[in-house]
């Protein structure tokens, strides 16, 4: 079962004006017993404050290592990523990252696994519990606050997942293929949830995919990354209005590009 989308506002502890994200010159490159593996290569990048950018390229290009440099999760090799001007040194509550995995701990209910950020912060038990309850409206799980994981359908797992990470009112979410292990229908529905919570609290959005209608349908902007190590091969403009649809012909034709640049046929 899947949770159906809402037609409420962002609530006011949620909600967070996008930071702007500046890639410079990121070249990154993995140790493997002792010889150097390059993923990245001198990637340079700005998405504007509540801007949406998606990241396509071949499997195993770098786009996740992109994604947990913006986190913090470790320093680039080379080159300066900064959020609103200021250098990225480390994880912070205003930039997370939301994974493939939904990652829920099966001992604890949804309520729990959502307020994990904020226990860890030290948010006083009120202010949690009111926090919890309007991230969980915002993602259409109110009602499912005490129900634990595997009670869960795949993409109310999902659902949870981003409610975990909304709920820190977040200025710059980076979404690695959250999608991608959902069945067709789910993932569509998810889809249009995600716009909705972007366009209802106006985070910064980096979107790792595999799929170019989910960049084209989602994002203000596509970048198309080379094989490894990754170097960019085009940044698309994405000039359509909201909510878009996929047999709209620009759509059609920024797709035969894409598929172009990536080498693949229709």
């Amino acid at each position: 079962m899947v949770a159906g989308p809402l037609e409420r506002s962002a609530p006011a502890p949620l909600a967070a004006a996008g930071s702007r994200l500046t890639v410079e010159a990121v070249s990154h490159a993995f140790n493997i017993r002792g010889a150097a593996l390059p993923v990245l290569d001198r990637i340079s990048l700005d998405v504007a404050p509540g801007g949406f950018v998606a990241l396509l390229g071949p499997s195993g290009c770098g786009k996740s290592t992109l994604l947990r440099l913006g986190a913090g999760l470790e320093p680039p090799g080379a080159g300066r990523i900064s959020i609103d001007g200021a250098g990225v040194t480390g994880p912070d509550p205003s930039r997370l990252l939301v994974f493939q995995d939904p990652t829920l701990y099966p001992w604890r209910t949804v309520q729990g696994n959502v307020m994990l950020g904020l226990e860890a912060r030290g948010v006083a038990r009120r202010e949690r519990a009111a926090r919890v309850e309007a991230a969980l409206r915002l993602v259409g799980l109110d009602g499912f606050s005490e129900v634990f994981p595997h009670q869960l359908s795949g993409g109310m797992a999902q659902r949870a997942a981003l409610a975990r990470a909304l709920v820190n009112a977040p200025r710059l979410l980076l979404l690695d293929e959250p999608l991608g292990k959902l069945d067709a229908l789910t993932r569509l529905s998810l889809q249009a949830e995600i716009l909705r919570l972007w366009q209802e609290t106006r985070f910064t959005a980096l979107l790792v995919t595999h799929d170019v209608e989910e960049a084209l349908v989602l994002a203000e902007r596509v970048i198309v990354l080379s094989d490894r190590p990754a170097a960019i091969r085009a940044d698309i403009l994405v000039e359509r209005p909201y909510p878009r649809h996929r047999d709209d012909p620009e759509l059609v034709r920024l797709r035969r590009k894409i598929l172009g640049i990536l080498g693949q046929s229709i």
